[in-house]
């Protein structure tokens, strides 16, 4: 085999012809990731991300199981997933139609109630799966008050460090739309490097 200048072996034209082939995988890797990062609301869901883990611990109080808003206090807004969830256990923890969740519904709802920091509930976390829904969900996807309570409870239900209460998605009952949802998002969240579930 011909050696280089400096004694390196001179690669053959089937190294080279590999060697071309996988900068072009590489590339058209990179550009797909960059396209996918630039999406239509993806930059607005990691930001909603971002500030709800890098703020955390600074919206905890040690006797409130609600965790601030950015503004200070949650208040209920008929259109956050926050209270569209609190209004959904209520409705459904006493509808004999749902008493195979009842218990869920009622941790839920025990859970909001002021305690000594043993368990938070999320507003921008619930902001956060709002967003999700708003990028990733096809334009027909149709969002039962269910689904919508089950996603708060998994992704806004948090221990005083920050790490979730929730870790098994099966066990959640989401509806069969969601999970291609979920994991669109958990590449996003991938690539742009920030925790995912």
């Amino acid at each position: 085999m011909a050696q280089a200048k400096r004694g390196r072996p001179l690669k053959s034209s089937a190294e080279l012809v590999h060697s071309d082939a996988r900068r072009g995988r590489i590339e058209a890797a990179r550009k797909r990731e960059r396209l996918l990062l630039e999406a239509p609301g993806v930059p607005e869901f990691l930001a909603a991300v971002r500030l709800e883990h890098s703020t955390f611990l600074s919206r905890c109080r040690p006797n409130d199981s609600v965790c601030l808003d950015l503004k200070g206090p949650f208040v209920d807004n008929p259109r956050h997933f926050l209270t569209q969830a609190k209004d959904t256990a209520r409705e459904y923890r006493d509808d004999p139609r749902w008493l195979d969740w009842h218990d869920e519904y009622a941790d839920f709802l025990n859970r909001l109630l002021p305690r000594a920091g043993q368990t938070y509930i999320d507003p921008l976390a619930a902001r956060s799966v709002e967003e999700c829904l708003q990028t990733f969900a096809p334009p027909d996807f149709v969002l039962w008050n269910a689904t919508l309570f089950r996603l708060v409870d998994y992704f806004a239900s948090k221990k005083p460090d920050g790490s979730y209460i929730f870790n098994d998605r099966d066990d959640m009952g989401f509806q069969d739309e969601i999970e291609p949802i979920l994991n669109q998002a958990s590449e996003v969240l991938t690539l742009a490097q920030l925790p995912t579930r």
